[in-house]
């Protein structure tokens, strides 16, 4: 969860706002489901950036700083899947939220273009079934 700069001064109305976040637990799961599915769609950009590098330019400095920056895009959606599964216990949204990394594994790994729309396709399906599943619980 966000924390407010203590170094700040923030207006009254702003730190009322965020107490009323902090306390209030469907906010919380709202934004620990949209920072999820937040994630693996930045993660996805850089998994295809890094796999069209990759086929240009396999050992150049540019593909070299794309693993990079997938490897820390994989890590900040690991973060936002354990923040998930700390607020929620529905199974069926946890399984969504599991099974997203499938396809982004798939990714690096697809030997031509069409391989690759396929993986990036199925991962689009499961983060919609996953919002929706998501959006339900707040309906």
């Amino acid at each position: 969860m966000a924390k407010l700069d203590p170094n700040v001064l923030h207006h009254p109305a702003v730190i009322e706002q965020f107490n009323k976040r902090a306390a209030d637990t469907q906010l919380r799961i709202a934004d620990k489901i949209t920072a999820f599915a937040g994630s693996m769609t930045e993660l996805r950009q850089k998994m295809i950036s890094l796999w069209l590098l990759r086929q240009r330019d396999p050992d150049g400095a540019d593909t070299r700083a794309a693993y990079t920056e997938a490897d820390q895009s994989g890590a900040a959606a690991d973060h936002a899947r354990f923040a998930l599964r700390l607020l929620t216990e529905d199974p069926g949204l946890l399984r969504l939220a599991d099974s997203a990394f499938e396809p982004i594994s798939a990714i690096r790994h697809a030997a031509e273009r069409s391989e690759l729309r396929e993986h990036e396709d199925r991962l689009e399906e499961i983060l919609n079934a996953f919002v929706q599943a998501a959006g339900r619980q707040f309906r």
